[in-house]
């Protein structure tokens, strides 16, 4: 408990004197993340300062955040919004940081995005949409896994997100029948076929593939069918029958 403490006091003075030294060079903020706009990663040792003193070498750096875990080093490009992330160290080298959003505002931010996300997932998922290829978690109901990906990711990039899954969502609702309505369609297909088949059955027409009395089989390929293609196979089947008992060879 005592080497604790111990432990705790020094890398409290070890955080002020490195502040301290920061100073000349910007600003140096514990426990904060400023996520977006990099430029460069990089591995460094265990000083925070050689980060920072990395930024300030690279004319395009604006602001610099340093993992104490992985000891590495972003550089970035613009001086992005603040965000508290224990662990993280940031600072800025050239121009005015912007003020920081309120930590429970982002919060509520982001619970909203989650709540979206999942309603989206669910709407997609009643209606069979697949995800978009370059989101693999457009359409997964995980609130938790939405939230803290959002709490991880700058603002614009949540919006970016958000707007992305939206449109997947709308030109999938756009595209695809009510399930219920196209599930009566299949079944009045199947139901179509049946019926011919029974009755070029009855009259001795000759097969030419076209007659079956497998209602499954019928049902099952117009699910999986484009509803032209199971128009056209459903209007090629009636002349076939009309032919046959017409006299037409």
């Amino acid at each position: 408990m005592v080497r604790r403490v111990v432990r705790s006091i020094l890398a409290v003075f070890l955080l002020m004197s490195i502040a301290t030294a920061a100073g000349a060079q910007g600003t140096f903020e514990a426990n904060t993340n400023r996520p977006g706009a990099d430029i460069a990663r990089f591995p460094v040792g265990p000083n925070p300062l050689d980060c920072q003193k990395a930024c300030a070498a690279e004319t395009r750096c604006m602001s610099w955040s340093y993992n104490q875990r992985a000891m590495m080093c972003w550089l970035k490009g613009k001086v992005q919004p603040a965000r508290v992330t224990p662990g993280t160290i940031s600072g800025v080298v050239r121009g005015a940081p912007p003020a920081p959003a309120p930590q429970a505002q982002f919060e509520r931010f982001c619970r909203e995005y989650a709540d979206h996300a999942v309603d989206a997932a669910n709407r997609a998922g009643r209606a069979g949409c697949a995800p978009h290829r370059a989101f693999r978690n457009d359409f997964v109901a995980d609130r938790a896994l939405h939230y803290n990906w959002c709490l991880r990711s700058s603002e614009q990039v949540v919006a970016a997100g958000r707007q992305s899954r939206q449109q997947a969502l709308d030109s999938c609702l756009a595209a695809a029948k009510p399930q219920a309505q196209f599930d009566s369609f299949c079944r009045d297909y199947a139901n179509h076929a049946v019926n011919v088949a029974r009755r070029a059955k009855a009259s001795l027409c000759p097969s030419n593939g076209w007659y079956s009395e497998n209602f499954s089989g019928h049902y099952n390929w117009c699910k999986n069918a484009p509803e032209q293609a199971v128009v056209a196979h459903r209007q090629s089947r009636q002349k076939a029958l009309d032919a046959c008992l017409r006299g037409s060879p």
